[in-house]
C-alpha cells in the first residue's frame, strides 16, 4: 500500500512539475509577444513623429520658397 501511495504521489508531481513548466512556457511567449506588441507600437509612434516633424519641415521650407518665388515675380513685375 505504501508502494501505491509514493507512486501516486510521485504521479502527481511529476503532473504538477509538467503544468508548471507549461506555464512556465506559456508565461514567457506571452511577454515575449506582448513585448514585441509594444515594441512595434513604439516603432509606429516613432515614425509618425518623425512623418509629422518632415511634414512640418517640408511645409515650412516650402512656404520659404513660395515668398522667394513672390518677391521674384514682385520684381520682375516692377522691372
Amino acid at each position: 500500500m505504501v508502494d501505491n501511495i509514493d507512486i501516486e504521489d510521485a504521479k502527481e508531481a511529476q503532473r504538477l512539475r509538467k503544468n508548471h513548466l507549461s506555464s512556465m512556457a506559456y508565461a514567457r511567449k506571452k511577454a515575449q509577444r506582448e513585448k514585441e506588441v509594444a515594441d512595434l507600437s513604439k516603432a509606429v509612434t516613432d515614425l509618425t513623429l518623425m512623418y509629422q516633424q518632415d511634414k512640418e519641415a517640408w511645409l515650412a521650407e516650402r512656404e520659404v520658397l513660395l515668398a522667394y518665388i513672390y518677391h521674384l515675380e514682385n520684381r520682375h513685375l516692377q522691372n
